[in-house]
């Protein structure tokens, strides 16, 4: 199952989280990093793939997906500045 954290945004994270809880252990789960978002947590349509916030933005897809793991992360955009 596919999603990321800019759907919503962050809020499609959370409905996947959610509905594949029951079954988690059947399903992949891969979600998308690579956007900056301001303190509201809304998207500034800058792009950033440091390390730092990689670790940092992970973290919240962590909680929000209701999981130890990520099956598959990837860049939502590929940052010029990285």
């Amino acid at each position: 199952v596919d999603t990321a954290q800019v759907y919503g945004p962050f809020t499609n994270e959370e409905v996947v989280g959610e509905a594949l809880a029951p079954v988690r252990g059947r399903v992949a789960i891969a979600t998308k990093f690579g956007f900056g978002f301001d303190a509201d947590g809304k998207p500034t349509g800058a792009l950033d793939s440091r390390p730092a916030y990689i670790r940092e933005t992970v973290e919240g897809s962590l909680r929000r997906l209701r999981v130890d793991a990520i099956d598959l992360l990837y860049q939502h955009r590929v940052d010029p500045a990285v």
